[in-house]
């Protein structure tokens, strides 16, 4: 009997001994990484198609494009993912879906974080 009440002892004393052990939260204070966004977006009509171009300062392994058409000045916009542009590329070549207003987003994207979109509104007649 003896034996088991100091086994049980000591069991208890190595539990509380080792269960203040290891990390409890990190040790520092991650870092709240950002990256540039794109800037100077311009769109250009040529040969049936429409070409983006945007400047970039920095590196990015790719970007997001996305498309919203603009039903009215007061309805949300629901864009459209419509391409990832390489991160070398700095313009991309592609179609609207008929005449009217349209929102163009571009973001870049670097290590899994997004940059800030910049936006363009175009109008197509």
């Amino acid at each position: 009997m003896k034996k088991n009440k100091n086994l049980i002892i000591s069991f208890v004393f190595i539990f509380i001994v080792f269960s203040g052990c290891g990390r409890k939260a990190m040790p520092f204070v991650p870092k709240n990484e950002t990256i540039p966004k794109p800037e100077n977006l311009k769109v250009v009509f040529e040969n049936e198609k429409h070409t983006l171009f945007f400047d970039y300062k920095g590196s990015a392994d790719y970007f997001i494009l996305e498309l919203s058409k603009t039903q009215c000045k007061s309805c949300p916009d629901s864009f459209i993912k419509i391409a990832e542009i390489e991160g070398e590329r700095n313009y991309h070549v592609f179609s609207f879906f008929g005449e009217g207003q349209y929102k163009l987003k571009l973001t870049a994207v670097k290590n899994k974080i997004k940059s800030e979109s910049a936006l363009k509104e175009v109008e197509i007649q």
